[in-house]
């Protein structure tokens, strides 16, 4: 006999509200991740914190992995992209740059 009854656990986890800019450039990266941009995705990455210490050619190297990295691994739409990898080379690279992002988006 089966039971009318169920149990759903929810673990809603950390809650980030965005601001405008921030819901942005977070959606800016993860369409950059449909369209297999890389540059593009460097970019919003990079306007994940106002306070930046990278200089311009700091920037432009982590721009350079990040189109290497989706060139690799994420060619966008239709091509079966393994989402979870891409993040993780992503993390990596921004860990590797030494890119600083503000904490609603590392609640992410």
């Amino acid at each position: 006999r089966k039971s009318l009854l169920s149990l759903t656990l929810v673990d809603a986890g950390m809650v980030a509200q965005l601001t405008p800019e921030e819901s942005t450039n977070f959606i800016g990266l993860l369409c950059s991740l449909g369209s297999g941009k890389g540059r593009v995705a460097a970019r919003f990455a990079l306007r994940f914190s106002k306070d930046t210490a990278l200089n311009e050619q700091e920037r432009e190297a982590f721009i350079d992995e990040m189109d290497l990295l989706f060139q690799e691994r994420c060619r966008g739409y239709s091509t079966n992209v393994d989402v979870g990898h891409v993040l993780r080379g992503v993390l990596g690279l921004i860990r590797k740059h030494q890119v600083r992002i503000d904490a609603n988006y590392a609640t992410l």
